[in-house]
């Protein structure tokens, strides 16, 4: 509503001063009506065009057809009220839109709330696809997308040496959600964001990794020793006892965008990471008491 109400007042002053300085001067343009043309909206050509010719025949002058002009002072503007009355409206527009959020950033000039209210003033063109796109990047970079949660199956807490062991194989998942969606407000447009991870890579702390695109949960019925039907792995060598490997999971997001009828796809990556100790098992062999 007081958005509305500031529009009113400045299209009123920009209809009713001109009308009124028409008034005022018309005596010194009653033979030359024809030659002066008010754009009651505030046509900024329309209204410099006015000007000249009204002070040219305000001063005694002609429009195109010859003629002396008049000695002495010249003439006031006809328009002169009405010129610094639509610049202090213009300014009185610009400071309200400057608290608007929509009316902030780049693209902001092509959105109509932020724009003077005058006919005749065409809007900024479109932004291109660069300037839309670099914006849907930061958007994409800005989204929160969860880290990887690291499991490991069967984990080293289920069996009596509180490890992972040289030659077992292990089963490697993440459990948090592979999609998102948002949609957001970013200067002056209106993004809409589609996250779906493309797959997420293991760095097993022993310099080796291993990619995967999907994966299956371990569960203790799965047979002793089987590996996993996708994404698992078997140390070679034992963390121990110097310490545990760091295991760093890496998942990869296309965030595919689309905003003013452009559409692109944004890479991320977020990451997590997580302590496992590796030991190896020996066999002893015990002698028998009978020899």
């Amino acid at each position: 509503m007081r958005r509305l109400a500031l529009r009113v007042l400045v299209v009123l002053v920009l209809v009713l001063v001109p009308l009124c300085a028409n008034s005022v001067h018309a005596d010194s343009r009653s033979r030359r009506t024809d030659a002066v043309q008010f754009n009651a909206q505030g046509n900024a050509a329309s209204v410099a065009a006015a000007a000249f010719e009204a002070s040219r025949v305000a001063d005694g002058g002609t429009s195109g057809r010859g003629g002396s002009r008049r000695s002495g002072p010249p003439a006031p503007d006809p328009l002169g009220d009405y010129k610094s009355l639509r610049a202090l409206a213009q300014e009185i527009w610009q400071a309200y839109v400057a608290g608007l959020p929509e009316c902030q950033g780049p693209l902001a000039v092509t959105n109509p709330v932020c724009q003077f209210p005058e006919t005749g003033v065409p809007l900024a063109a479109a932004p291109s696809r660069e300037s839309v796109a670099a914006i849907a990047r930061q958007a994409a970079l800005s989204m929160t997308l969860p880290d990887p949660d690291i499991k490991v199956g069967p984990e080293p807490e289920r069996n009596e040496w509180d490890m992972a062991v040289v030659g077992y194989p292990l089963w490697l998942w993440t459990t948090t959600p592979s999609t998102m969606s948002s949609s957001l407000s970013e200067s002056g447009i209106t993004l809409t964001l589609d996250a779906s991870r493309r797959g997420v890579v293991y760095d097993m702390g022993d310099g080796k990794q291993v990619e995967c695109t999907t994966s299956t949960p371990w569960t203790p019925a799965v047979k002793p020793a089987a590996p996993s039907p996708d994404c698992g792995y078997t140390y070679a060598w034992p963390s121990l006892p110097k310490g545990s490997y760091t295991v760093t999971a890496l998942s990869v997001w296309d965030v595919q965008w689309s905003a003013l009828g452009y559409s692109g796809t944004v890479e991320v990556r977020t990451s997590a990471s997580r302590q496992l100790p590796v030991g190896e098992l020996q066999a002893v062999v015990l002698a028998d008491d009978n020899g």
